[in-house]
């Protein structure tokens, strides 16, 4: 704007002298007299009054034309930055992208790996656990120390003896109980 304004007063100002150049013309060609020493000084000093300011002007110019191509140079140089930031920020994105699947697979992959390792221990709890009870009813079994489980309480039930129980309740216990339940006297 500054510099076609600056144009714009370099042209107002060499109107001005053209106008003024033709109307000493042509009042020389009207009067068709010589301008005397005063009038001629007087007009050169206006013309180079004139030539002056344009001299100013035409440094102005050229000096907003040199601050014009440095400002360019320096959008070239920001515009060239601003495509490498570009490119660098479009691979930055395309390198998350990247990142982002890897850690979508290496999730999925925990996963399988949580649910297999959760099985395997379930199982080997199932397996420990079933060889535990097993073992213990084994030992239970070989011991007889514990004839019956009711619920979870466990009950060790008394040694009875025949020769302690009345034969009138003896005859009745024979009837509901297995023979081998009873121990013999002495035994």
């Amino acid at each position: 704007k500054i510099l076609f304004s600056k144009v714009e007063e370099l042209e107002n100002i060499n109107l001005e002298l053209t106008t003024k150049l033709s109307q000493i013309e042509k009042a020389n060609y009207i009067n068709s007299s010589v301008l005397s020493d005063s009038e001629s000084n007087s007009l050169i000093d206006e013309v180079k009054k004139l030539n002056g300011d344009i001299d100013d002007l035409n440094s102005e110019i050229k000096q907003l034309n040199k601050d014009l191509n440095e400002s360019n140079e320096e959008r070239i140089e920001l515009l060239q930055d601003m495509n490498v930031l570009k490119t660098k920020m479009s691979f930055d994105a395309s390198e998350l992208s990247r990142l982002r699947e890897r850690e979508d697979k290496h999730k999925e992959i925990l996963e399988i790996i949580l649910r297999t390792n959760k099985n395997m221990l379930d199982e080997v709890v199932n397996k420990t656990l079933t060889a535990t009870i097993n073992e213990i009813n084994k030992e239970l079994g070989e011991t007889s120390i514990i004839r019956r489980i009711r619920g979870l309480t466990i009950v060790k039930e008394p040694e009875i003896h025949k020769s302690a129980i009345s034969s009138k309740a003896y005859t009745q216990l024979e009837e509901l109980i297995p023979d081998d339940y009873l121990l013999e006297s002495g035994e």
